[in-house]
Order: C-alpha cells, then structure tokens, then sequence
C-alpha cells in the first residue's frame, strides 16, 4: 500500500488535515526519517526517544476527506485528479509520484481554496 511521502505529509500536518492511521513518519536524532506502523512500537522509552511523529496516509483516507457534491466528488486516474464543483479543479501527478501524494495534494488545493 501506498502512503503520502514525508514532504506531503508534512504539509497535510501543517494545514490541519485529521484522519486516522496507524503509519507515522519518525524523525530521529534530527535526521533519519522512516515510516512506521506504530502499533509494532513497543515501550513507551522508545516513544520518548524519538519524539517528532507526522502521521502519513494512504490514498483512500484522502479521498473520503474530500468534500462531497452530488454523487460524484473526484476523477482519479493516473493521469492525475480532478474535483468536480462549480468550477473543475485539477491536478497532475508528477512522474514517480504515488497517488496518494497527489491526492493530498488535492486536498491541500482545495484547503487554500476555501473548500474544505
């Protein structure tokens, strides 16, 4: 499964996004960052040592915390996504880019926008 990078997650943190995960990006020592499902952390001396968490999501997380209009909120292809409101809002996906990435880029459009 895929989840969004650190970068986009970091974003998602800053402009507010909520949703639950279990998968976090760890910042240890102030360099080494990796993703972790932290329900295999154990001890809470662990928990302390490491201290900065950024909640990563995967792509359907994202795409139910878009708002919904009518029947149909979004396109999703490989292409890229599309919000269908009064206006067609879009997005392209980078090369390499998961999906997920470019689905919390969606979101984080929309979020400057005013519609989430």
């Amino acid at each position: 499964m895929k989840f969004t990078s650190f970068l986009i997650s970091k974003k998602l943190k800053e402009a507010g996004f909520e949703a639950e995960t279990d998968y976090n990006f760890i910042k240890r020592n102030n360099q080494e960052v990796f993703l972790i499902n932290i329900k295999e952390l154990s001890g809470i001396e662990i928990m302390n040592e490491i201290g900065v968490f950024i909640e990563s999501y995967d792509l359907e997380t994202i795409l139910d915390a878009l708002p919904k209009i009518n029947k149909q909120e979004y396109l999703l292809c490989s292409g890229g996504i599309a919000y269908l409101n009064d206006d067609y809002i879009s997005i392209g996906r980078e090369k390499n880019e998961s999906l997920a990435d470019t689905a919390g880029k969606m979101w984080l459009l929309l979020k400057e926008k005013g519609l989430v």
